[in-house]
């Protein structure tokens, strides 16, 4: 079963209330764009046989409310490791100057120059669309309106060896997110112990950041399948394991949904929600992962980034 794209209506945009919330126009216009990646990424996972899953607040939206929760602005898509990989593989050449509705995207991940931010996950911006975060804003960046991509990862299920080995990764990410500067991080994680040896560590800290990213990924395909407990890495690397998943969660997807599509969740969501939020029915209106950012559905960033246009002075941090 795939999706089933239904054309949006005039009556999609309107103005509304849901669970007590004032969802603007505005707002209506980013889920449209937001709607219309998911699509194309649905497009193009079907031509490469790639099983991929939404996740976090998106499968929480797609369980609860039948599509967005009210209060989110972004969509969030889950794969495997290893599928994620073979994602990776195809992306940037599918993705990268296609158009979407005369609009221009772009596949963004650590190994691409033009990446705002370089992170774990990958993203895939329309480039006819403006996003500013807070930091970003300070400093000037302005970018487009993005879904997010993240992959599943094996994590420690309590051996010994998993546990040397999601340490070892753990190290490995901070090299590649700290540079020469890692010492310092790891002084105040792991009280300056580490498992790799510090030599190792120096030379990798002193690599190019794509090839340390390469590092982390090649080790972090290395370890999946080697466990039937999976977790999102930041995730873990905080949360000491509170959020991790059962690999059969996740084996097989099922279909619900979400606005005017159908998406791919996975069989176990409700050990998943249960696990990611608690009691997950109760409603909790909660800031989205891009909290007080500027939106302009209808205009490039390149515009705002260039100096055409500003950001109004009466804008006051919603969307």
């Amino acid at each position: 079963m795939g999706m089933n794209m239904i054309r949006l209506d005039e009556g999609f945009y309107k103005e509304e209330i849901l669970c007590g919330f004032r969802v603007t126009e505005k707002r209506k216009k980013c889920w449209s764009v937001l709607l219309n990646m998911l699509q194309e990424f649905d497009t193009f996972a079907k031509e490469f046989s790639l099983q991929y899953f939404v996740g976090f607040g998106t499968l929480l939206g797609a369980v609860r409310h039948n599509g967005f929760i009210p209060w989110d602005d972004d969509i969030d898509i889950v794969m495997k490791r290893d599928e994620y990989m073979r994602m990776e593989g195809y992306a940037r050449d599918y993705f990268n100057g296609r158009e979407l509705r005369g609009r221009r995207l772009l596949y963004e991940d650590a190994y691409n120059d033009e990446a705002v931010i370089k992170s774990y996950f990958s993203k895939i911006r329309d480039l006819g669309t403006t996003i500013a975060e807070p930091s970003m804003r300070k400093n000037g960046v302005f970018s487009g309106i993005s879904i997010d991509i993240f992959p599943l990862d094996a994590v420690s299920d309590g051996t010994n060896e998993l546990a040397i080995k999601s340490r070892m990764r753990a190290e490995l990410w901070l090299c590649f997110i700290h540079g020469v500067n890692y010492k310092k991080i790891f002084n105040e994680l792991f009280n300056g112990q580490s498992i790799l040896k510090d030599e190792l560590l120096f030379r990798i800290s002193n690599l190019p950041m794509k090839e340390r990213f390469r590092m982390f990924e090649d080790f972090s395909l290395s370890m999946w399948g080697k466990s039937n407990i999976v977790g999102d890495l930041i995730e873990n690397l905080n949360l000491n394991g509170k959020r991790d998943n059962d690999l059969s969660w996740w084996q097989e997807e099922k279909y619900l949904p979400f606005e005017n599509l159908m998406v791919p969740v996975p069989s176990g969501w409700n050990n998943v929600l249960s696990a990611e939020y608690g009691d997950y029915k109760e409603y909790v209106k909660g800031g989205s992962a891009h909290e007080n950012s500027f939106y302009d559905p209808d205009t490039p960033f390149s515009e705002y980034q260039n100096g055409n246009i500003k950001i109004p002075d009466d804008w006051r941090g919603e969307l």
